[in-house]
């Protein structure tokens, strides 16, 4: 009986481990998520600003019928 609990308890032990491993992976992969986003929010808002940019030059010009 006491072999039994000690060889659970150590099971159990090696799946806390592999868990804290597991939650570690997804909390870097949402690390890494969020850095994407920034930078995609960024390259938006730059984007963004070049059109307004683009759009003030076309109005400069006029076509002559």
């Amino acid at each position: 009986m006491i072999q039994s609990i000690a060889t659970a308890t150590e099971e159990q032990s090696v799946v806390a481990g592999e868990m804290a491993q597991d939650i570690s992976k997804i909390e870097q992969s949402s690390q890494s998520s969020l850095q994407d986003t920034q930078v995609a929010a960024l390259s938006a808002q730059q984007l963004n600003k070049q059109a307004e940019q683009l759009a003030q030059l076309v109005r400069k010009f006029r076509l002559r019928t």
